[in-house]
């Protein structure tokens, strides 16, 4: 049987939900490190952990990597082999004897407050000691390796990938001190185009996406409100060049353009945003 998405998607995986502090339940797929969500309910949670495996198991097929399978309990009997040094076995031994103990004991409840003490870690680490989910990761890989296509020793983790965003940003408000603000909505844009074609490895990345939506939308009225600023400079200066006593066709003309240009601003500030987009 060819092992497709299909395949594993198909397999029975342990979702293990868990309460956050705050309110909302963490989930995640045991036997997948780094597949992992969150939501507001149980049932939104199990909704998005079958998103986030989803993607999960399409990255990591495209990288060739093995895929980790769920195994039956039956294949665990609970007795397994394990060499250590003399030393160590030594040293265990007179442990589990001070403690009243014996020595399977000791070592199964050890093991347990280890395990214990693992799990409770929401995030896995990989080799480096970096902290990172699997779908934000990859993410951060390709537009990093986008960006700086070309570039030896690029180093791939949060840093990097905070520090290039926040330039980004610095760049994009900067426009903020702008009167006319022309480059706050192309530089946001810009920045989009960077993050949309990787949103679909992290829930993360999709929803910065939306909030730069959201920008672009704010940036656009902002300078169309500008524009229409500017255009009312000019027709008050036309108004108030010195002028025959007798009104103008030109004069009246110009007031309507006023009048009809007061209330197209008034509209746009009156129209709220929509943050659901």
């Amino acid at each position: 049987m060819e092992k497709n998405l299909e395949y594993y998607l198909g397999l029975p995986y342990t979702r293990e939900l868990i309460p956050e502090p705050e309110g909302g339940w963490f989930i995640r797929i045991k036997e997948l490190p780094g597949c992992m969500s969150q939501g507001d309910t149980t049932d939104e949670a199990m909704a998005m952990i079958e998103d986030a495996m989803k993607g999960w198991l399409e990255v990591e097929l495209d990288k060739g990597s093995v895929i980790p399978e769920p195994r039956p309990d039956e294949e665990f009997s609970g007795k397994f082999i394990v060499r250590v040094a003399k030393s160590l076995h030594r040293k265990i031994s007179e442990i589990s004897t001070f403690e009243g103990v014996s020595l399977n004991q000791w070592i199964g409840t050890t093991l347990a407050e280890a395990v214990g003490e693992t799990s409770a870690n929401n995030a896995t680490e990989n080799e480096s000691g970096v902290e990172h989910t699997s779908g934000l990761f990859s993410a951060m890989e390709g537009i990093l390796t986008g960006i700086y296509a070309g570039t030896s020793e690029l180093k791939v983790d949060e840093q990097t990938f905070s520090r290039w965003l926040d330039r980004n940003l610095e760049e994009i408000f900067s426009e903020l001190d702008n009167p006319s603000g022309s480059q706050f909505t192309e530089k946001t844009r810009s920045l989009l185009n960077c993050l949309m074609p990787h949103q679909e490895h992290s829930p993360l990345i999709t929803s910065f996406c939306r909030l730069l939506v959201v920008m672009v939308e704010v940036g656009s009225k902002y300078s169309s409100m500008i524009d229409k600023q500017n255009q009312i400079s000019d027709i008050i200066r036309s108004i108030n060049q010195p002028a025959s006593s007798k009104l103008t066709q030109d004069t009246l003309h110009d007031k309507k353009n006023l009048r009809s240009l007061e209330s197209n601003i008034l509209r746009d500030i009156s129209n709220p945003y929509d943050l659901r987009s």
